[in-house]
């Protein structure tokens, strides 16, 4: 099984994509689709901010792909001054998709 290892800068949307909650440096580990399984992604990200708690997200990646996934909030790490980093994990649901999707549908 190969797994690889995408990192950049991503828009993530609620998931009918009606507003852009952040703008996210990610990590993503991603498995691709084989004869008898599925494709797998997953990942992580910080942000400053808190995003408002939904049951599923949608993230667009810088080089096109997207997906659904769900977040969960990991630790709150305090930085200099009385910034906070909030770390995200994300969990993908289905596959990562090639274009962009479909204004209004996160489908």
């Amino acid at each position: 099984m190969i797994t690889y290892v995408t990192k950049g800068t991503g828009t993530l949307f609620d998931v009918k994509r009606v507003q852009a909650l952040a703008t996210v440096s990610y990590l993503i580990y991603r498995v691709p689709a084989c004869e008898d399984k599925s494709g797998e992604w997953w990942g992580r990200f910080a942000l400053t901010d808190v995003i408002p708690e939904l049951e599923e997200y949608l993230l667009e990646m810088e080089d096109g792909r997207w997906g659904v996934c769900r977040l969960k909030l990991g630790k709150s790490q305090p930085m200099m001054g009385s910034e906070v980093f909030h770390h995200y994990e994300l969990v993908g649901i289905g596959e990562l998709k090639q274009g962009g999707p479909v204004d209004g549908c996160g489908d």
